[in-house]
């Protein structure tokens, strides 16, 4: 009967059941386990946003948003960093961001070219990119061979 405010997205849901069966999670799911949460705790270094890429070409030809926008294969995607008062949307394309606030608006204007909203935008966009930074692809990256054998860490602690 509680409700869960803590942002949370689909890539949780495999470490949530691995954990729910008492497996981990393989340092390669970006993922975190929702179990805390769903029993009314808050998890440490809990996430305060929630990102999601967006590809929108096509491996057989070119979609209309390629077409409307002018874009390639490896450049028609997007990403979108949702905080509580703003949305962000930055392309993979040499396009400007978009910008939506909450406490403005919402997502029926754009805010990304007001001055007043600079500092926001940029802050955004470095959460973003540490974002991108901490979630690369940690496959082999916390594993090591070592003289005394295999080590590794996890990657949530």
């Amino acid at each position: 009967g509680a409700t869960v405010t803590s942002p949370s997205e689909s890539i949780d849901i495999a470490p949530t059941i691995l954990d729910w069966i008492g497996r981990p999670a393989p340092n390669s799911m970006d993922g975190r386990s929702l179990l805390t949460l769903l029993k009314g705790e808050q998890p440490r270094n809990w996430r305060n946003f929630s990102y999601s890429e967006l590809d929108f070409s096509s491996p057989v030809a070119s979609t209309p948003w390629e077409a409307e926008l002018g874009t390639g294969p490896s450049e028609s995607n997007l990403a979108i960093l949702r905080t509580p008062r703003f949305t962000l949307v930055e392309f993979a394309a040499d396009l400007p961001p978009i910008l939506f606030d909450q406490e403005g608006d919402g997502v029926f204007r754009n805010v990304a070219d007001r001055t007043d909203m600079a500092a926001p935008l940029a802050q955004l966009t470095r959460t973003m990119l540490r974002h991108k930074m901490r979630n690369m692809d940690h496959t082999l990256s916390l594993e090591s061979i070592t003289p005394e054998g295999p080590r590794s860490r996890t990657r949530y602690e």
